[in-house]
């Protein structure tokens, strides 16, 4: 009965054991799946990272480039103004060059004037009287006089307007170039800003386009590694089904075999039982023969070790085992009488105790 018992526990645990066993074991490979997963996901993390700061490198390179371009064209710019400025400087130089070629040949022509003055005062000096002569002379000299200044007038003038004009005009270039210039640095600043927009736009556009394929590729990926993680541990559970109804089957039929086993045993064990108790009732048997035999030979009425333990009146506790028949008590004490009676009184104690008759 206790093996019947026993038998279903011992299933259960070995079930219990084979289930825990199964799920630590799959537990065991989720886990590793999803540090490989997480690993992925890292490395694809860091694939960003360094995505961005490529990009981030390329776009410093490019507004390098960019302010570099820019400085080169505000120095070529400023080279061509100052060349500009030097042409201006010396149309400038050499109309002023002219201005004074003017002078002096405004000199020599009064010059010259003055002489034939002088020449035709002199024939007039002769040819009239000094008086007339110094009149026209002084008359002369004045007009000349008046011409002279009212040409140096008209000449100054001439010249003041046509520096005035040409400083108008330079001025008017000036402001010309330095508003194309201008204009033109604006226009270059905003062709500059919007190709470095449109290059931005189309890096962070690719950037963009890469980051969600590689999004969809992880993702695929996941769902492809999510489905033959699950396919494996359905693949492993039914082996493991399989495993655990094969075990079954053994541990059924080794329980009906030990079953049979105990049937047989028990089977046996009561026919050995019966026998036993025959056995017991013939030796019970004869020792009541024996004992009668040796109370009749001893004149000593002789009784069982289950009687004397049960207690008999008349008979000296102290001494019961006096009172079994010799051959009993060879195989309780395993020692005739005298020999027991040889031995120091703890030691026939000892041996009363052992046997439930002190």
């Amino acid at each position: 009965m206790k093996l019947e018992r026993a038998q279903p526990i011992v299933l259960r645990q070995l079930r219990k054991k084979n289930m825990l066993n199964s799920k630590r074991s799959g537990l065991r490979w989720t886990k590793q799946q999803m540090h490989k997963m997480k690993k992925r996901k890292k490395e694809a993390v860091a694939k960003s990272k360094a995505l961005e700061g490529e990009k981030q490198a390329d776009k410093e390179a490019q507004m390098l480039a960019q302010t570099e371009d820019l400085k080169k064209e505000e120095e070529t710019r400023k080279g061509e103004a100052v060349e500009k400025l030097k042409s201006l400087e010396a149309e400038r130089s050499v109309e002023l060059e002219k201005k004074v070629q003017m002078d002096e040949a405004a000199k020599a022509e009064d010059e010259a004037r003055k002489k034939e003055t002088q020449a035709k005062l002199k024939a007039l000096e002769e040819a009239r009287n000094a008086k007339e002569i110094e009149a026209r002379f002084i008359a002369q000299e004045k007009t000349v006089k008046e011409e002279n200044e009212a040409r140096k007038k008209e000449a100054a003038e001439r010249i003041k307007t046509m520096e005035s004009d040409r400083y108008a005009e330079l001025e008017k270039k000036r402001t010309e170039m330095d508003e194309a210039a201008k204009v033109l640095d604006e226009t270059r600043k905003k062709e500059t800003t919007a190709r470095v927009k449109a290059s931005e736009e189309k890096r962070a556009a690719e950037f963009e386009k890469k980051r969600t394929e590689m999004d969809e590729a992880a993702k695929a990926l996941d769902e492809v590694r999510k489905k033959e993680t699950q396919e494996k541990l359905r693949a492993l559970e039914q082996e493991r089904l399989a495993e655990v109804e094969s075990k079954r089957k053994e541990i059924e039929d080794a329980v009906n075999l030990g079953e049979e086993l105990e049937k047989k045993k028990k089977e046996k064990k009561e026919a050995d039982l019966v026998a036993k108790a025959e056995e017991e009732e013939k030796k019970k048997a004869e020792a009541e023969v024996a004992r009668q035999k040796a109370s009749e030979e001893h004149d000593i009425k002789f009784y069982s070790l289950e009687e004397l333990k049960s207690g008999v009146d008349g008979i000296d506790p102290n001494e019961r085992e006096n009172y079994l028949s010799p051959a009993e008590f060879e195989d309780i004490f395993g020692m005739d009488k005298d020999s027991f009676h040889a031995l120091k009184s703890w030691q026939q104690n000892k041996m009363k105790k052992r046997n439930a008759i002190f």
